[in-house]
């Protein structure tokens, strides 16, 4: 996957609970990174929930590695991380691509065979796009955050509201409509040319 500076994720859920690991397993994807506050645990919580514990079982179970990647302090994230039985990169420095990048070095999995699951268009998503990894954008938990994580929000809303409403294709749709588009006529002018 190419990386791209946007802030568009290729699908959107209401929560993680509605992804189908199964089919991304079956497109060639080894690696889901979450993010964790308002994506796998309330933001700021310090403590494993059923939820994001359940998540993770559901994306192991499809045949995942997991990993945290978050830009919450080290010893949270890390105690998330061992509570989960999972690896976790914490201070990622989202929206910068390093965090995606080095996750995907620690599990010795290519970014083009990863997934970015997070809340945040201008952290989680752009920093996805920019380390070239598929992106997933799901509705924050719960709308009790920190005040400067709310004055992001608001700058986000525009388009989290068309990307959920789906009037902005997401790229992943755009994309796979046009290969079939292409596949169907290349056959077809094969048959006719012989």
């Amino acid at each position: 996957m190419r990386r791209r500076f946007s802030f568009r994720p290729d699908e959107t859920y209401r929560d993680v609970s509605q992804i189908d690991f199964e089919r991304l397993y079956l497109e060639g994807y080894r690696l889901i990174l979450f993010d964790v506050d308002n994506t796998l645990v309330n933001d700021g919580a310090a403590e494993r929930s059923v939820f994001s514990q359940a998540q993770i079982n559901r994306a192991k179970a499809a045949g995942f590695k997991c990993m945290l990647v978050s830009n919450g302090r080290d010893k949270r994230i890390e105690r998330l991380g061992e509570q989960h039985k999972i690896e976790a990169i914490s201070s990622a420095g989202k929206p910068s691509r390093r965090g995606v990048i080095r996750a995907c070095s620690v599990a010795g999995i290519l970014p083009e065979h990863t997934v970015m699951i997070g809340d945040q268009i201008f952290t989680d998503i752009m920093a996805g796009n920019l380390a070239g990894v598929r992106t997933i954008l799901v509705n924050p938990l719960t709308s009790r955050e920190k005040w400067y994580i709310v004055l992001k929000r608001i700058g986000e809303l525009p388009l989290r509201l068309l990307y959920m409403a789906k009037f902005l294709p997401m790229a992943k749709n755009r994309g796979k409509d046009e290969r079939k588009e292409i596949t169907g006529d290349t056959e077809r002018k094969q048959n006719e040319s012989s």
